[in-house]
């Protein structure tokens, strides 16, 4: 276990000086990962919490590349809203399916962490609108 002048500290596997396999990283902030790291970035499979000592927290669970969200995963808003589905560069990109706390739900394509192409989505009421949306916006 290496703690660092900044409070951080890290617990896990190194090359070349540098985190790399498998290993655990808390921010003196309270945020921890926990998975897989190559050349000190987070890649591969992990979980990321922005508060490790809170149950209800942002977190993410997933594939990660370069340090950035990237693959398939699964994010958790304190709120309890929930993301699954595919990630690029850090945002939803690809498929995806979103569910709101308040019972709706989008399935269908994402762009740039907007609800973008072919998609549904359906209401609390039970109400349903299909077809494209451009950034967040059902167009038909």
């Amino acid at each position: 276990t290496d703690i660092f002048a900044n409070g951080d500290f890290y617990n896990g596997e190194y090359k070349q000086g540098l985190p790399d396999g498998y290993g655990q990283y808390k921010w003196k902030s309270g945020s921890s990962y926990t998975g897989d790291f190559v050349k000190g970035m987070k890649q591969g499979k992990g979980k990321w919490k922005k508060n490790e000592s809170q149950v209800n927290c942002n977190q993410y669970i997933g594939e990660y590349y370069n340090d950035q969200k990237h693959g398939q995963g699964k994010f958790i808003w304190e709120s309890g809203n929930v993301y699954e589905g595919q990630y690029a560069n850090d945002k939803r990109q690809g498929f995806g399916l979103m569910k709101w706390v308040d019972g709706t739900v989008y399935e269908g394509e994402w762009q740039y962490g907007a609800q973008h192409g072919l998609g549904t989505i359906t209401f609390p009421n039970g109400q349903q609108k299909q077809g494209v949306f451009q950034n967040n916006v059902f167009k038909g």
